[in-house]
């Protein structure tokens, strides 16, 4: 009988060599698939500044009293503040553009020249919210409030009512200030832009805001109308900045 295993021998590996190439081929072959399915990309920034006209501003006031008995300082508070309430409604402001934002009952002290503390009685504190809508009136509103009975202006805050236009709109312009960059960069390499692939953005809106102070009056004492300085809203900014992926296409 003749002797077949060798023969047998060397076509088996030359079939596990085949399959082995062929293994191997085909994963070259993937890898190279692979490879080319990762998208070409051009990464820019955008950024861009936009301002506006304030709209709408807001007052923060209070009415502080003193006197030797919470109760006292209690009734003085309501009167003082009962009063202001309706002096600016009288001139304007709708009830609901009126909010109390603090009320606080605490003592009275005052400091020896040791600064050892002498409680003097108790001290009420309501502190107010004004939303003026119209912006001429803002200066006579504080005045009207001050002669009322406010006893602080603690500060004015110029905004836009509706913020999130601005800032939309200088996110809109920087967006397209991106792509226009992407575009002019595509031009020189001889290829074209393609959808975004990823947006990271940042945007800030800027508030204008007065502060100022007016001393305590004592208790007892009317606070005589003023007339105040012409305050001025001057204008908002609001920046943004994006960064933008966009796919490479030929």
């Amino acid at each position: 009988m003749a002797d077949t295993t060798r023969p047998n021998s060397k076509v088996t590996a030359a079939i596990v060599i085949i399959v082995l190439a062929a293994a191997f081929a085909a994963i070259l072959i993937t890898l190279r698939i692979s490879s080319s399915k990762q998208p070409r990309t051009i990464t820019v920034s955008g950024h861009a500044v936009r301002t506006g006209s304030p709209d709408i501003a807001y007052v923060t006031l209070s009415v502080v009293t003193r006197a030797k008995t919470a109760k006292d300082a209690s009734s003085q508070n309501t009167v003082r503040s009962n009063n202001v309430i309706k002096a600016l409604t009288k001139n304007g402001v709708a009830p609901k553009d009126i909010r109390t934002i603090n009320y606080n009952l605490g003592e009275w002290v005052k400091y020896d020249r040791n600064y050892n503390p002498i409680r003097l009685g108790s001290e009420l504190s309501n502190l107010l919210r004004v939303t003026v809508r119209d912006l001429k009136k803002v200066s006579r509103l504080i005045d009207v409030a001050v002669g009322a009975g406010a006893t602080n202006i603690t500060g004015v805050q110029f905004s836009i009512e509706d913020e999130h236009k601005l800032a939309d709109l200088a996110l809109s312009t920087a967006v397209s200030n991106a792509r226009r960059k992407a575009n002019a960069i595509a031009e020189t390499l001889g290829v074209r832009v393609g959808q975004p692939v990823s947006v990271q953005e940042l945007t800030d809106t800027e508030p204008y805001q007065y502060r100022m102070e007016k001393a305590a009056v004592p208790d007892s004492a009317p606070v005589p109308a003023r007339e105040m300085p012409q305050l001025m809203p001057g204008t908002m900014r609001a920046e943004a900045e994006v960064t933008v992926k966009f796919q490479i296409t030929h």
